[in-house]
């Protein structure tokens, strides 16, 4: 089982017996960055605590998946991190039994502020069973493992996606969204296996095939929005492709233009290709 709870930035997994619910780019402290540009908001910890706090309390998930980005600060840890990481994490393990965390590209020296009972992975990922689908766990700043081309789902942050429509007076609507897509197989293994500076051949399959004992999969991708609600990013029906990081997205094996987009509420927006540049009058 996977489902998108309506009108939140979270989704729960059913693998076995055991409910999971996932979450991405927290990026705690985020309000300090703003600070120090004059912006003056208050601690957003709590607000952020209340409100996966209370997607625990209705759900009751066994265990919480963090898609990395906990905290803002990127390689060292900022001064406000020693203490406000710490417990927040305490008083989440007063929600839920276990915490899982794959680490972001801001989750620089993560492991020294967290309680011993969260569990932290490493960059490339976690892969998980439902029923017969393999769900492949991932950031999205780096590569995953070579286990991951052989799930049949792709879940990933990092992106902070968001749709945003313009009418002619310049009002703005900016929402964030869940980007659904599919990629070149061959293209993918072909750029992995470069990164990996291992040989592509005339067939990048067959060599993936032969080197890492298993064949890859054209998965289903899902990238997670933001669950920090002062955050948003790309507005992906302004950019054109070259403004995508990440090296799943660098690779230029995404099918950008026929990712499906949905808004918090479940509303289909459709294919990307369609609402590019979007405008009304």
């Amino acid at each position: 089982m996977l489902k998108f709870i309506q009108n939140e930035p979270a989704l729960l997994i059913k693998v076995n017996n055991e409910k999971i619910l996932l979450i991405s780019d927290l990026h705690l402290g985020f309000e300090k960055e703003l600070y120090s540009h004059g912006f003056n908001i208050p601690s957003q910890i709590d607000r952020i605590y209340n409100k996966l706090g209370n997607l625990l309390n209705i759900y009751k998930p066994s265990r919480l998946i963090i898609l990395g980005d906990v905290k803002h600060g990127t390689s060292k840890i900022l001064p406000h991190e020693w203490s406000d990481i710490p417990n927040f994490f305490e008083r989440l393990l007063t929600n839920v039994d276990k915490i899982d965390i794959i680490p972001g590209n801001h989750d620089g020296s993560l492991k020294t502020l967290l309680p011993s009972k969260v569990n932290l992975h490493t960059t490339k990922g976690l892969m998980l069973k439902s029923g017969k689908r393999l769900i492949y766990l991932i950031h999205g700043h780096s590569w995953p493992s070579p286990e991951a081309f052989t799930a049949d789902i792709l879940i990933m942050g990092h992106h902070h996606f968001v749709v945003e429509i313009m009418d002619t007076s310049g009002l703005r609507l900016i929402e964030p969204i869940w980007f659904v897509a599919k990629w070149d197989k061959e293209k993918i293994i072909s750029s992995f296996l470069k990164s990996r500076r291992l040989k592509v051949g005339k067939n990048p399959i067959n060599s993936f095939k032969k080197f890492f004992k298993f064949t890859p999969k054209n998965p289903r991708i899902i990238i997670m929005p933001t669950f920090n609600p002062l955050l948003r990013g790309m507005a992906v029906n302004k950019n054109t492709n070259k403004d995508y990081l990440g090296p799943i997205f660098e690779s230029g094996a995404i099918d950008i233009e026929n990712s499906e987009l949905y808004l918090l509420d479940g509303t289909y927006l459709g294919y990307l290709s369609n609402i590019k540049h979007l405008s009304f009058e």
